[in-house]
């Protein structure tokens, strides 16, 4: 009773009934090994924390539901536990799983990680599945005082996943939201096909400008565009971003998709878009030589890489070159390539921008930023869309160069939204990325030191010190391990309407604004610039309560969507094994 809160200890030992402790509502996230979490959609009673959900606790729910949940008054580990009240709603309605036998009983086992219970299913007479085939179960009863999760096997897909299968059952895994309802449907048809007089009205005209996009090969969304010019004192760099805000209005049909969805998803064969194609690959994406409108961070930038000035404006633009990773690769940096006649004209800006990027990489490495060295499978397919082979994909220096333009708007954007004062002040989120806490840091420096690498013991540990390990363990031979141990003593990056700065960049304050074709929370952070811009005599359209639960559902959009395709990989990998 002590435990769940129903009593208390009294200083002097003895006991008392405890007082009535509120009920919070939130939603449960599941861990792999059974434990999870709740988090409160009003986190002022929990001093901003995330409740710890025990197995006993994760009995009564799944992954993902909306529940009602006390906070105890003892803590395990430093973290505040969570009591289950009731469920509000359930998240899952279907389940992939395989059905095994489990001690004589045939049962369903999820092939989510996240869902921890076994699924009893009721119409197995009448169905002919068989061992270790694949099934999907609607639920028609779920956990409730010990008793199993029932269901009915509506669809059996044998024991091998048919090709591209591996990512409807992700879908379905993940619940990640994939049809778009009628009334956006509705408001995506009435959209012009083409700019409007009235679209350039207020803008400044940048189509004179060289702007070009620089992306991969298979890239359809087009959301940034850069040029660069020198100057006197160093360099003048624009970078345009589509203007998804100018078509995406909130509250409107296609704004409450988007937050449902809040990132696009895209799996190695297949992109689950947060917008409709329409707007992203149509008339947000910065397609070449098509008028397009964005929005601008244009920035002076000295000779070491300090940004002098910035400022943020409405725009027409007109990309002149859709160019490749590859293509700059082999014209800037390997210089094994020219650039073909049509786009002969752009070389000097090109250069111009890798003169930039050199000073921009040179700072980011003596700020401390950490540099990990990952390696992303790439997968290609033959004609019949069978896996051809995997591979790694290469880590260019023209993936960095845009990143560093990104980064450089990013953080331009983020002080921009700080330095607004007054009670109109627009709030946006911001990306915060905390650095390893106190036992973190004892775990880290313990197994570090098993591999004979030394760090001292301090309170906190600088990016800088991360950074220059990694380099150090470059040609380690158990580098990705230490690489991964290092990795998993951060806390993952968030979106919080409060600025907390970026460790892993290491930068005092970050924010996302270069892909709101793609991330909702950039479409955020694009209003609030176009309020403090150009209505900031208004009241702005969002409280701080909406931003921290938007925060809070776009952080978990986003680990949704990792997992899913991190899943289909990995599927995708044992497949190619076979």
């Amino acid at each position: 009773m002590l435990r769940d809160g129903e009593l208390e200890e009294h200083a002097n030992g003895k006991l008392r009934i405890a007082k009535s402790i509120p009920v919070l509502t939130g939603k449960v996230f599941a861990h792999a090994e059974g434990y999870g979490f709740f988090i409160p959609d009003d986190k002022t009673l929990t001093n901003g924390e995330d409740l710890y959900l025990p197995y006993r606790e994760m009995r009564h729910v799944m992954h993902g539901d909306m529940i009602e949940a006390r906070m105890l008054k003892n803590s395990r580990k430093g973290k505040r536990e969570g009591k289950f009240v009731r469920v509000i709603e359930h998240a899952n309605k279907k389940i992939i799983g395989r059905l095994v036998d489990d001690y004589g009983i045939k049962v369903v086992k999820a092939e989510n990680r996240r869902i921890h219970h076994k699924i009893l299913a009721t119409n197995l007479a009448e169905v002919e599945v068989e061992n270790n085939h694949i099934v999907e179960v609607t639920i028609s009863a779920y956990p409730k005082n010990e008793q199993p999760i029932l269901g009915e096997i509506t669809r059996v897909l044998g024991d091998k996943v048919d090709i591209g299968m591996e990512v409807d059952i992700a879908i379905v895994n993940y619940n990640l939201p994939h049809e778009w309802p009628q009334d956006v449907i509705k408001q995506t048809v009435a959209i012009p096909d083409t700019l409007l007089e009235t679209d350039y009205e207020g803008r400044v005209d940048l189509r004179q400008l060289p702007l070009v996009t620089i992306d991969g090969i298979t890239a359809r969304d087009f959301d940034d565009a850069v040029f660069a010019q020198k100057t006197p004192t160093g360099y003048k760099l624009y970078v345009a971003i589509a203007d998804v805000a100018h078509y995406v209005r909130k509250d409107s049909p296609l704004d409450k998709e988007a937050v449902n969805r809040a990132t696009s998803v895209y799996f190695p064969n297949r992109v689950i878009p947060m917008l409709p194609e329409k707007l992203s690959n149509g008339l947000c994406s910065l397609n070449p030589k098509v008028d397009r409108l964005c929005l601008v961070c244009e920035m002076l930038i000295d000779f070491n890489g300090e940004i002098k000035r910035s400022r943020f404006y409405d725009a027409v633009m007109y990309s002149h070159a859709r160019l490749t990773y590859e293509t700059v690769e082999d014209v800037l940096f390997k210089q094994t390539a020219e650039l073909p006649d049509e786009h002969a004209d752009l070389l000097t800006p090109l250069q111009h921008l890798k003169a930039l990027y050199d000073i921009l990489r040179r700072q980011r490495n003596a700020r401390g930023a950490i540099d990990f060295r990952t390696v992303e499978p790439e997968i290609e397919y033959d004609a019949e869309g069978k896996i051809a082979r995997i591979i790694a994909r290469k880590n260019l220096q023209s993936h960095q160069l845009i990143e560093e333009f990104m980064v450089r708007a990013n953080m331009c954007a983020a002080k921009f939204l700080l330095k607004q004062q007054g009670k109109n002040r627009p709030i946006a989120l911001f990306r915060n990325h905390q650095g390893p806490s106190e036992d973190k840091l004892d775990n880290l420096i313990a197994a570090l030191a098993q591999e004979g690498i030394k760090i001292a013991k301090t309170e906190t540990i600088t990016p800088k010190q991360l950074a220059e390990i990694v380099e150090k363990i470059k040609d380690h031979d158990n580098f990705e391990a230490i690489q991964m141990l290092i990795l998993r003593s951060m806390y993952q990056a968030v979106y919080q309407p409060d600025n907390q700065g970026h460790f892993g960049l290491a930068l005092e304050h970050y924010a996302h604004f270069t892909s709101p074709i793609r991330r909702y929370p950039d479409l955020l952070v694009h209003r609030a610039i176009k309020h403090a811009v150009k209505y900031k005599k208004e009241l702005y359209v969002y409280s701080p309560e909406q931003m921290q639960q938007l925060g809070e559902h776009c952080s978990m959009a986003e680990r949704r969507a990792d997992e899913a395709v991190y899943d289909v990989i990995d599927h995708l990998k044992c497949e190619y094994m076979q």
